[in-house]
């Protein structure tokens, strides 16, 4: 968990918003956080790996923004990538929450 102007933001709510947009994405994130603290200033910067029907990048951007700010209630800064950059989360095989320091 980690707190964005006295919100607590837990990452499995990060994962079910974006879940939502499959097969615009697959699913796959990664949150990036400072390298030390649970506070973090928005916009908080997080990767989202595109779907196979991504369609327009920068319509699914804002439209994954706003779902964030709406559902989550912080500003994220969202950063597409290609399919397949991000390695899968299923059964601990990557982390979700990225430390600046490692």
């Amino acid at each position: 968990m980690f707190i964005v102007q006295g919100v607590n933001v837990f990452p499995s709510a990060v994962a079910d918003v974006i879940a939502s947009f499959k097969p615009r994405t697959t699913g796959e994130f990664q949150i990036r956080l400072p390298a030390s603290g649970t506070r973090v200033d928005p916009p908080v910067p997080i990767l989202v790996e595109c779907g196979p029907q991504a369609g327009d990048l920068d319509e699914l951007k804002r439209a994954l923004q706003e779902a964030i700010r709406m559902k989550l209630i912080f500003r994220a800064d969202v950063a597409l990538v290609p399919q397949g950059e991000l390695a899968p989360t299923g059964a601990m095989k990557r982390k979700v929450v990225v430390r600046a320091d490692g």
